[in-house]
């Protein structure tokens, strides 16, 4: 989920947050069911996510995202779809809040960056290549 809060005379925002909570779910299994539980995400390589279930993708129309506030848990994963062999992609957190179940997925040319956590790092983090 997404929640803004914008200027009502510039319509700039001024506030945002993402919350991405699983619910506790299980890891998405991989694409033929019977390898079992999907460990990391086809080795950062995002060309081709159809067979992928289960992450919240950020896909981007600009080559970075500023969150004042970030909520990654149940078990949640959050990666950014982008062309990890063109684009840079940097997403800016202030607060990273978690309840260290969650993870967060950079490929290639993609990072993650937080100010502030509520405790050490409350998410996961699957770095690729």
């Amino acid at each position: 989920m997404y929640k803004g809060q914008a200027d009502p005379d510039t319509g700039l925002t001024v506030y945002s947050e993402m919350i991405i909570d699983n619910g506790g779910m299980p890891y998405p299994h991989q694409p033929v069911y019977s390898q079992g539980a999907l460990r990391n995400l086809s080795d950062g390589d995002f060309t081709d996510v159809s067979e992928l279930g289960g992450v919240a993708w950020l896909y981007h129309d600009l080559n970075r995202y500023n969150f004042d506030v970030a909520v990654v848990s149940g078990n949640a994963h959050v990666a950014i779809l982008s062309d990890t062999a063109n684009e840079d992609v940097d997403v800016r957190i202030g607060f990273l809040y978690g309840d260290k179940t969650g993870v967060l997925h950079a490929g290639a040319r993609q990072t993650f960056g937080y100010t502030q956590v509520d405790s050490y790092l409350p998410v996961n983090v699957m770095a690729y290549k």
